[in-house]
């Protein structure tokens, strides 16, 4: 509560004592004195309260916030960090006739980039690759690799990046043609780290973008997860990077 009101009700009684001790005459000169002098200490005490009340409520409003503070904690918000382009490793997984959640790393665009399809590069490890239009998901792919797949069966093929490229990109899935109960593990690595990775099923595609600047190898993986015979494809699979760094074929 302020003192204000306080202060000014006895400012207000002393003027009244004041005022009355001029008012008194004659025989009463004691008593107006006595009121006189009570009158003016009173207005005195109450300017004093006036001057004071202020900073009472300075002080009041000090300890208060000083309370709060004690009680109350202010939460740092820490912002991701969304500049980053390296791949998010992850399995994507759903049932036949669904479309898998695509998760895509695009690298920086930038002029004068060429592009080399693998079905016109030789592997230099692994199981091999067929070559040719394969059809995932209704949508034809002309420069595409494959390779045919079973039950518990495991297959790579790797590819000489020579540090020279900037991306991979291809469509993944199983050739229309596969078993319907046929369901494929699709996983790429550069240098041996999982760059990307995504179980499908018969009738789905997945699209992806994934930087391997500066790797020397690419690995390209498959494992049957369940299901009988059938074709696991990489659809117009090639790898991109700056004219000036990638060798030329000619």
């Amino acid at each position: 509560m302020s003192d204000k009101p306080v202060a000014l009700a006895i400012v207000g009684f002393g003027m009244l004592l004041l005022v009355a001790a001029l008012l008194l005459r004659g025989r009463t000169r004691g008593l107006k004195l006595g009121a006189g002098v009570f009158g003016g200490l009173t207005v005195a005490v109450g300017i004093i309260l006036l001057v004071a009340s202020p900073r009472n409520a300075a002080t009041a409003s000090n300890v208060g916030s000083n309370r709060l503070g004690a009680t109350t904690t202010t939460a740092d918000v820490v912002e991701p960090d969304t500049s980053s382009t390296d791949t998010t490793d992850s399995t994507d997984e759903a049932g036949a006739g669904g479309e898998a959640t695509t998760s895509t790393e695009t690298a920086p665009a930038a002029a004068g980039e060429v592009s080399s399809y693998l079905a016109d590069l030789q592997s230099v490890e692994g199981s091999g690759m067929d070559t040719g239009p394969v059809t995932i998901n209704g949508a034809t792919y002309a420069h595409s690799v494959s390779h045919g797949t079973g039950y518990g069966e495991a297959d790579s093929t790797q590819y000489d990046l020579g540090r020279h490229y900037r991306t991979f990109t291809a469509t993944v899935g199983l050739t229309d043609d596969s078993d319907y109960h046929l369901s494929v593990l699709f996983e790429v690595y550069v240098d041996e780290k999982r760059r990307f990775s995504a179980a499908l099923s018969l009738g789905q595609a997945k699209t992806f973008t994934i930087s391997v600047q500066g790797g020397l190898r690419l690995r390209l993986a498959m494992t049957s997860l369940k299901g009988e015979g059938g074709r696991a494809a990489w659809g117009d699979a090639r790898i991109t990077g700056l004219a000036t760094a990638v060798p030329s074929t000619t």
